[in-house]
């Protein structure tokens, strides 16, 4: 897209902002992962918030739509736009430098990013200054704006937490075109639900009112995060673009890790598999809570015989005969075990290997990657993405993938729904996810019309079953355009109404997003 013609800037705001309007430079913006493809007028290249508020503004009187669209990694269609302007935050892509900040009484580092800048670029200027950025969707190509959007997690939420977790400042520009900065711990609703937004043209007058929706007690990027006294900074983490075009953040840092070890683990049924999980996720929690130096994990991912069908052929003579489920694990060990060599020793990995017992055996049944053994950690991070990839190749329709999460102490039922309904419904399938939060994604794979309408049907299912568990029905990819059947699903249209009214208190016009949530 870098290459594509740039039209003649139209005079928004100060000073023209580039913007693209001939098809073939559109064709880049239309679509996202979802497969999903939208049509648009023309599309926005702003340097900064100064110019993101003029394209805002000017959309807000004439009332046209406006779609953000970071880096186009999402799978719900999120970013494809229904019409209107595309407002691409390519451009936006500055970093600040590393300072120090009081978070709870603590002083803790942070960063100041632009919406564009991507997990790969922050990962590398939080590592300049031995610290790291936690959340890890499985996009590291991302942008950290897209990962606000739904308050997108990964496979390191079990050990630390999701993007909201993370989010100390935020700017955005809201649907009338005036800035709002929001600093964590200084705005926040009342008990009954109330706040007035007040102050140097960003909103006054305007009062929010949270609907009376009961949030699951779970991960969960399904609508709006409502509580009564929460922070007005988590009203816009995870709203998808639809209550203000977040235009930059800054994200506390944590000191990096120490070196990780890796295994991918084949069990000859899926109950040996939830066994070691459970007894895994066990010894894990206990370790926090006793603050030792035991195993603690900060990631268990879980990858069902319907995914590994997927890589049988091209992994053929490499995979241990009779495996039907694999998990995948990640631990942090102590940089002076690293120093040392000593690995095995270290407390963790002796309490990991107990649990694996006779897993170990087998070397084709247990790929254990050490710090530095550079040949069997690539062996695994291809067999992660080989399944992916496969599930690509094999779409025929739009991307039809669960995002469905349920309680942990629901954890067995919550598997057995989610791998037995596919099957009921007779749709070709995989399904792996993030086990340690009883988090799956069951990616259905329709070939036909009629495959496709029994996956819809199946869909549906599994958004019951995940509701019926407690838990939700989007736990980090967010509604999007596709998944609006499945959020009434999750709260009834009581409250669905109340986060309409909400939206339109904020977006009158409904130009922000328009489709995403809210068909």
């Amino acid at each position: 897209m870098g290459t594509a013609p740039v039209s003649e800037p139209e005079p928004i705001g100060p000073s023209p902002i580039p913007r693209r309007t001939d098809p073939e430079a559109l064709a880049g913006y239309l679509a996202d992962e979802s497969r999903r493809r939208g049509s648009a007028e023309a599309v926005y290249l702003p340097h900064n918030e100064g110019e993101v508020a003029a394209v805002v503004a000017a959309a807000a009187q004439r009332g046209i739509p406006v779609t953000v669209r970071g880096a186009g990694t999402g799978v719900v269609a999120g970013a494809v736009p229904a019409g209107g302007w595309v407002l691409a935050t390519e451009r936006l892509n500055r970093i600040g430098p590393v300072a120090y900040g009081e978070v709870n009484g603590q002083n803790q580092p942070m960063i100041d990013v632009e919406a564009g800048a991507t997990l790969d670029e922050i990962a590398r200027a939080a590592a300049e200054h031995g610290l790291f950025y936690p959340p890890n969707p499985t996009e590291s190509t991302a942008s950290i704006g897209g990962n606000i959007n739904t308050d997108a997690a990964g496979s390191r939420a079990f050990r630390y937490g999701a993007t909201r977790d993370y989010v100390e400042e935020l700017r955005l520009v809201l649907a009338d075109g005036k800035p709002l900065h929001i600093r964590r711990g200084e705005t926040f609703f009342d008990a009954a639900g109330r706040l007035a937004l007040a102050g140097g043209g960003n909103g006054s007058g305007r009062e929010l009112v949270l609907p009376s929706c009961v949030m699951p007690a779970v991960k969960n990027s399904a609508g709006y995060f409502v509580r009564p006294g929460m922070d007005l900074i988590d009203l816009f983490i995870g709203a998808e673009g639809t209550l203000g075009v977040v235009t930059g953040a800054r994200l506390r840092l944590l000191p990096a890790p120490g070196p990780v070890l890796s295994g991918l683990v084949f069990f000859a049924t899926p109950d040996e598999a939830l066994t070691f999980v459970e007894a895994a996720r066990y010894a894990t929690l206990r370790t926090r809570q006793q603050d030792g130096p035991g195993l603690n994990l900060r990631a268990i991912e879980f990858i069902h015989r319907s995914a590994l069908e997927l890589v049988r052929e091209p992994y053929a003579g490499r995979l241990p005969e009779g495996a039907a489920t694999a998990i995948l694990i990640e631990q942090e060990l102590p940089p002076a075990t690293a120093a040392g060599g000593d690995f095995e020793n270290c407390p963790a990995v002796r309490e990991l290997f107990a649990l694996l017992g006779d897993q170990l055996e087998d070397e084709r049944a247990s790929w254990i990657s050490f710090p530095g053994d550079e040949r069997h950690m690539q062996r695994i991070i291809a067999f992660r993405h080989a399944i992916p990839e496969q599930v690509n190749r094999r779409l025929t329709y739009e991307k039809m993938g669960t995002d469905l999460i349920a309680p942990p102490a629901r954890l067995r039922e919550f598997v057995t729904g989610c791998t037995a309904i596919p099957l009921k419904h007779d749709v070709p399938h995989a399904t792996w996810g993030h086990i340690s939060k009883c988090q799956l994604h069951v990616n259905l794979l329709p070939t036909t019309a009629i495959e496709r309408e029994r996956a819809l049907a199946a869909y549906a299912d599994l958004a019951r079953m995940a509701v019926a568990l407690g838990g939700s029905v989007a736990a980090e990819h967010g509604i999007g355009k596709t998944k609006h059947p499945y959020l009434e699903i999750q709260y009834g249209r009581d409250c669905l109404a109340g986060m309409r009214q909400l939206k339109e208190t904020l977006d009158p016009h409904a130009i922000l997003g328009r489709g995403n949530i809210f068909p």
